[in-house]
């Protein structure tokens, strides 16, 4: 599985990708239930696809982000907690951001690591 990939649908076994140069049919990736899924992206470089979780609680920031390997067709990361909603990757594919209504969490893909959340600061006026 190299190049390119097209993400054209899919069942509740997962998704189903195309080559998108000669439109083979490389197979399924296996993933975990179709219910709380959140958002699906595929990587820059089209290695990764990144898949995120909402947990069926009404708690923002309890999600999962699961990374699939495309050529290995396996799960190589899993993430937890982080908010489990819209995914966009870096434009060099090393970190990938993920928002729910609660906030967001950046994910170093190099490190493996999910970098810790800045506290929000209050803002004030002042008055003059």
């Amino acid at each position: 599985m190299h190049g390119r990939h097209h993400l054209l649908g899919g069942s509740h076994h997962g998704p189903t990708f195309w080559a998108a140069a000669s439109w083979r049919k490389p197979g399924h990736v296996p993933l975990d239930s179709a219910d709380n899924r959140a958002d699906m992206q595929i990587s820059p470089d089209g290695r990764l696809l990144a898949i995120s979780y909402l947990m069926p609680n009404d708690y923002y920031g309890h999600g999962d982000v699961a990374i699939i390997d495309l050529a290995q067709r396996k799960k190589v990361m899993r993430f937890s907690p982080v908010a489990g909603g819209a995914l966009a990757f870096s434009a060099d594919g090393r970190f990938l951001v993920t928002a729910d209504p609660g906030g967001a969490d950046v994910i170093d893909l190099t490190s493996h690591k999910v970098r810790p959340r800045r506290k929000a600061q209050a803002r004030s006026r002042r008055s003059g």
